[in-house]
């Protein structure tokens, strides 16, 4: 028995296809779906596969695969309207900002720390118990007595 024919997809179709895909490029609130395209064109998830399935397949003049590719190119997350794109890309570069600020922030602290031993012990030579080399490798730092241990 034969493979059944498989059905085309009228002109009207791709016609539907191509204007709800030039609406979506007008509105940067809607995102950039195929199930968008299906709730523009009032087509169910079949006709709008099928259409697809036969532009890849067949040369024709409406190029439906080509220009959804277009519209969905410059988007860096899938799936999204460019409103929630720009969103997305700013929270993003948001997070980064503040792990650099984490980052700098423990380095800052870092040589702080080390600027302020170094001053230790540049002032306080003979009561650190350090010795009086300026150029000692370690640095003891004396702790504070809690009132309760006096």
């Amino acid at each position: 028995m034969p493979a059944p024919q498989r059905k085309r997809t009228s002109d009207e179709t791709f016609q539907r296809i191509v204007e709800a895909i030039e609406k979506m490029a007008a509105d940067d609130k809607s995102p950039r779906t195929k199930r968008e395209i299906e709730r523009l064109t009032g087509y169910g998830h079949d006709a709008i596969a099928r259409a697809f399935r036969q532009d890849a397949t067949e040369d024709n003049q409406y190029g439906i695969t080509a220009k959804f590719k277009a519209l969905t190119a410059e988007l860096t997350a899938s799936r999204v309207s460019p409103d929630r794109d720009k969103q997305i890309a700013v929270q993003r570069e948001n997070r980064e900002l503040k792990d650099q600020v984490r980052h700098l922030n423990l380095m800052l602290d870092a040589h702080a720390m080390s600027l302020f031993a170094v001053h230790l012990r540049d002032t306080h030579p003979t009561t650190s118990g350090a010795p009086t080399s300026i150029n000692a490798d370690v640095v003891p730092i004396r702790r504070r007595r809690r009132n309760d241990e006096e």
